[in-house]
């Protein structure tokens, strides 16, 4: 686990009621702040949901991990992990794992093959065919993690609820009520262009940006619907619109995964994982989504972002913490860089061309003026990177100030525009006492 951010500061930042949070695990060989449910376990230096083995109760086959406490969602978050399905006990995989953004408030079937069950970060769904965020047909209410919304990748064609293959991605919701793995809870799915349980690791990004839920499978964008936490989105098949969730004061949620198996098992693991949510003190601006100033050679990326890189996905600037010049507290957040490059984030004092950016490199230079060099990090094997240094001391920083921040990446191999580095979006602070 690697937590660039003090522990004691990280604490109070993911105890707070709204603003920034972020974590980072690089593998799990230290899972300190995951809460396991069902038969979830910590396997080396990976976070197995299950595995490919009979169970003593062959009817009760899931599990779930979530990240112990609530974090922001209603503002916006950019998350990558890296999984496997792999060693299934019969050819053709099983009925697949999910990524699951929930309040759940209604405890489900009591869990035979490990416990605890719940709600919250305890929260677990049905097995087989409800991967373990969904229900039956036969299900009483709350039997799934209900009050949330599901990524599920689904690696087994279930006829019966609505799969059209058994390789897809659907993200699920049923709004403040019980979810559902049936398509009719679809708010939008794909076939990706990649076997989903090939037994190799894949990475997987999903970026809310407030009305816009993504998702990214090894570095390419395959699956965008319009949904808002708040207000909802619409299903995909009956075209009947679903309102949002209801989150923990009115911004926040549980965060984790998912999976289930029936008579057809394989294990699950999850090698890595990274959160960053938006909002904190500051704010997030030129972006290389075709607004404003345009990108270099016709590179631009999705919403929230900088210019693509070479991975095809732009890299992203958030903040955590606070904007108080005592505290000295923030910590700037990239993420989507490319793992093992050399960044540097730099703070300037004004925002350039009010704000839209000029062509620099392969991306747009946001932040200008007179600037400093905050510090040099190299992204880790998801593309994030963090700031641990002081930010107002080092920047020379006072009550009453404006300063904006951005991070310079290196992209050495097959860049869009050959230039050989990018940057991500601008973030403006507005310092306070």
């Amino acid at each position: 686990m690697h937590l660039p951010i003090p522990a004691a500061l990280l604490a109070a930042v993911l105890c707070a009621p709204a603003g920034a949070q972020s974590f980072t695990y690089d593998d799990f060989s230290d899972w300190t702040g995951i809460s396991p449910v069902g038969l979830t376990t910590q396997s080396g230096s990976v976070l197995r949901l299950q595995g490919d083995l009979p169970v003593p109760n062959g009817s009760d086959n899931r599990g779930a991990a979530w990240y112990e406490d609530p974090v922001d969602v209603v503002g916006g978050f950019d998350t990558t992990f890296t999984y496997s399905m792999h060693t299934p006990s019969t050819s053709g995989g099983s009925d697949g794992m999910a990524f699951v953004i929930q309040n759940d408030q209604v405890a489900g079937v009591p869990i035979i093959n490990g416990a605890p069950d719940g709600t919250g970060n305890q929260a677990l769904g049905r097995h087989a065919s409800a991967a373990g965020f969904g229900l039956f047909t036969s299900s009483l209410p709350g039997e799934s993690v209900d009050n949330s919304v599901a990524i599920h990748l689904d690696t087994y064609a279930n006829g019966s609820w609505g799969d059209g293959d058994n390789n897809h991605v659907s993200i699920h919701t049923g709004g403040s009520g019980d979810n559902s793995q049936h398509e009719d809870h679809s708010l939008g799915r794909v076939t990706p262009g990649v076997n989903l349980n090939d037994g190799l690791a894949h990475s997987v990004r999903v970026l809310y940006v407030p009305g816009t839920l993504e998702v990214h499978i090894d570095g390419t964008l395959v699956l965008s619907v319009a949904y808002d936490f708040a207000a909802g989105g619409t299903h995909l098949d009956n075209g009947t619109p679903i309102g949002g969730l209801d989150l923990i004061g009115g911004t926040s949620a549980y965060v984790g995964f998912t999976s289930g198996a029936g008579a057809a098992r394989e294990i699950r693991d999850v090698h890595s994982w990274q959160f960053a949510s938006a909002g904190g003190p500051g704010t997030a601006y030129c972006f290389g989504d075709g607004t404003g100033t345009t990108c270099p050679c016709g590179n631009p990326a999705a919403s929230a972002e900088g210019c693509a890189n070479s991975s095809g996905a732009g890299a992203a600037l958030a903040g955590s913490g606070s904007a108080g010049v005592a505290a000295d507290d923030l910590a700037l957040i990239a993420s989507n860089a490319l793992p093992g490059q050399p960044g540097l984030f730099f703070q300037g004092n004004n925002a350039i061309n009010g704000g839209a950016g000029v062509v620099f490199g392969d991306g747009l230079r946001c932040s200008g003026g007179t600037v400093i060099r905050l510090q040099m990090v190299v992204p880790d094997a998801s593309g994030g990177a963090q700031t641990t240094v002081a930010i107002a001391a080092a920047g020379g920083v006072s009550a009453g100030d404006t300063r904006t921040y951005q991070y310079w990446y290196r992209d050495p191999s097959g860049s869009p525009c050959g230039a050989g580095f990018n940057l991500t979006n601008g973030y403006s602070v507005d310092w306070t006492p």
